[in-house]
C-alpha cells in the first residue's frame, strides 16, 4: 500500500473545506483504537505543551484517514505493535547523532515504503513558520507519527 502525496492532500483540503471533521474521527478513535487511544491520552500527551498534544493529534487524524483512504480499512492496532514500532523509531532516530533534526530523519527514508507520509510528518515538523511545536516536542510528535504509520502499513 503506497498513500500518495494526492491522497495526503486531499485529506487536509477534505478538512479544510469540512468534508471531514476532525472533531468527528476523535469521538470514533477512541472506539475503534481503544488501547492506543488510552495511551497517548495517559503516557503521550501529557509530555507535550498544550499546543504540540493539538497538533499531534491533528497530524496523526491527517496521517490515519490517508491511510483509511488509501487502505479502506484499519485494523485495530495492538499496543504491543505500537509500542515495539515506536521503540524501533527511537532507536533508530537516537543512533544518528547530528544535533538538525531534519539530519536525524534522513535514515527513516532510506528504503521507506510510505515515503510520501514521512515527508508529510517531516515538513510538518520542520515548517519554519510552525511556532507550536518546540524542538523538545518534536522528536516525541515525530516518533510517535511516524510509529502509526508503521503499525498501520503492517496491519
Amino acid at each position: 500500500m503506497l498513500v500518495s502525496e494526492q491522497i495526503i492532500d486531499s485529506i487536509v483540503e477534505d478538512a479544510k473545506s469540512g468534508k471531514i471533521h476532525a472533531e468527528d474521527f476523535f469521538e470514533s478513535f477512541p472506539l475503534v483504537q481503544g488501547p492506543l487511544w488510552i495511551y497517548l491520552q495517559e503516557e503521550i500527551l501529557p509530555i507535550l505543551t498544550p499546543e504540540e498534544a493539538e497538533y499531534l493529534l491533528f497530524m496523526l487524524f491527517i496521517i490515519y484517514k490517508s491511510i483509511e483512504r488509501a487502505k479502506t480499512e484499519i485494523k485495530e492496532i495492538s499496543l504491543d505493535d505500537f509500542q515495539q514500532a515506536e521503540e524501533a523509531n527511537w532507536e533508530k532516530f537516537d543512533t544518528n547523532k547530528s544535533k538538525i533534526f531534519k539530519a536525524k530523519l534522513d535514515n527513516f527514508f532510506i528504503n521507506y515504503t510510505e515515503e510520501d507520509l514521512l515527508a508529510f510528518i517531516e515538513d510538518m515538523l520542520t515548517l519554519d513558520e510552525e511556532d507550536e511545536i518546540t524542538s523538545i516536542g518534536r522528536e516525541p510528535v515525530f516518533v510517535i507519527c511516524k510509529s502509526l504509520v508503521d503499525v498501520c502499513i503492517k496491519n
